[in-house]
């Protein structure tokens, strides 16, 4: 029986350019093949090693245990401060502390839950009036970005024609398309502390209108009375008390933040759900019993859930965590030095030899009957303090979609072959598409 394909890692690289070019070309080449058998390799550089760490117990050294001592990469730093500085997905120690007390009081599971019937409807009304797109042999990843950012514009701002908000997403790919790429530059700017950030000067536009349009969504809001059912803006702001002691730290925090939860929250589920499409394509069965749950309550989608675990698995939305040491430390018998690069391989984590059987196969029901991976060797919203937020979010929003398309197309086995690279998620240079037909 034929398998959906894999993503490719490590395309062995030779020298230090090589492998400078292989990272600008896809940033999984830059994921060892030994990180699927050990739990350790390294990059020597006589300045500045780069250590990659699959071993679980070396991960919740790093992602638990002492998850202050391991800021957020400058690599990442450099792609991102320039738009979301302020925002709990890149801020550190006290500060990062602070917002993540005010994002708790904001991802409540109560607050979640009132979105259950919104997400539903407009998933509903999405497939009936675009169900050509699902069979037209188009890349998936348009439709599915289309309909998973009407869903975090309902979510965030409490409808999906916001102008602004139309703005952002424009703003987003153009962003994903000529910023967020790695170039050869990056790795000379990463080796001095304070380089300037190139992209700071050639982006500034951009920059700037990311700015400028999520201030003039909160502004508009501030003008406006609080509405009857609170959305997530609406609880960002109750949870830095902006109507009543508004500043600009507090704005700027919640516009990044803002900024934040619309890329996170729409990318994120749409790659998933676009991988566990073309996943499904190989497996009728599965397509049978996603469909059979497609009217049960979310709490008993039992197989949707483990299918789309297993997707996460082969495809995790991010592939790869990218640290630094902040001091001189161990981790394990290795020696890291201040300000090092740490690659976490969490694509390579959930296909590692000695923590799976058959990684390299798509089986969904190895998330059935109660089974749990082992500690720290399935981390598909990352683990610790800092794990993903929004994560009862988007298994909710998931566990909605993937059924509802299941509903309406039958999907036939794939003749295309993607090719998976990394740019903020997990994407396919020649897009991910499925050949179905109306059921």
């Amino acid at each position: 029986m034929s398998l959906p394909v894999i993503p490719k890692i490590w395309t062995n690289p030779q020298t230090t350019v090589e492998l400078m070019r292989a990272a600008g070309d896809n940033l999984l080449n830059i994921i060892p093949l030994s990180s699927l058998e050990n739990g350790y390799t390294c990059f020597p550089n006589r300045f500045r090693s780069t250590h990659v760490i699959s071993d679980p117990d070396h991960l919740k050294f790093i992602l638990r245990d002492n998850a202050d001592d391991f800021p957020k990469a400058k690599s990442m730093k450099i792609i991102l401060d320039p738009v979301i500085d302020q925002s709990i997905f890149i801020t550190h120690g006290k500060k990062w502390h602070g917002q993540h007390k005010n994002m708790i009081s904001v991802f409540n599971w109560r607050n979640i839950q009132a979105f259950e019937e919104p997400i539903r409807t407009i998933t509903d009304n999405f497939v009936g009036k675009n169900i050509d797109k699902f069979i037209d042999k188009s890349d998936l990843t348009f439709p599915m970005q289309d309909l998973t950012f009407d869903i975090i514009a309902q979510i965030l701002l409490g409808t999906t024609s916001n102008p602004h908000f139309d703005k952002l997403r424009e703003l987003f790919e153009t962003y994903l398309e000529r910023v967020v790429p790695t170039r050869l530059i990056d790795f000379f700017t990463l080796s001095f502390k304070y380089f300037p950030n190139i992209r700071n000067f050639t982006e500034r536009k951009i920059i700037e209108e990311f700015q400028n349009v999520g201030d003039a969504i909160i502004d508009e809001r501030l003008a406006e009375q609080p509405p009857k059912t609170p959305d997530f803006l609406e609880h960002l702001l109750t949870a830095y008390d902006c109507r009543n002691a508004p500043s600009s730290r507090k704005k700027n925090e919640v516009r990044d933040n803002l900024i934040t939860f619309l890329v996170a929250g729409h990318e994120t589920t749409a790659m998933t759900i676009s991988w566990a499409l073309y996943a499904a394509g190989y497996f009728k069965e599965a397509q049978d019993k996603i469909r059979a749950e497609h009217n049960e309550p979310l709490a008993k989608r039992v197989y949707t859930e483990a299918f789309l675990h297993e997707t996460m698995r082969i495809y995790p939305a991010a592939p790869l965590l990218v640290r630094e040491a902040a001091e001189k430390t161990n981790i394990g018998e290795t020696n890291v030095k201040a300000r090092e690069g740490i690659i976490l391989p969490i694509i390579a984590l959930h296909r590692h030899r000695k923590y799976w059987d058959n990684p390299d196969e798509f089986m969904p029901e190895r998330f059935t009957n109660g089974f749990k991976p082992a500690p720290y060797t399935y981390l598909p919203f990352g683990a610790g303090p800092r794990v993903c937020i929004g994560m009862a979010m988007a298994m909710m929003e998931a566990k909605i979609i993937l059924p509802a398309i299941l509903n309406a197309i039958k999907i036939n086995e794939p003749t295309h072959q993607p090719i998976a690279t990394q740019t903020l998620t997990l994407r396919s240079k020649n897009g991910i598409k499925i050949e179905a037909e109306l059921r």
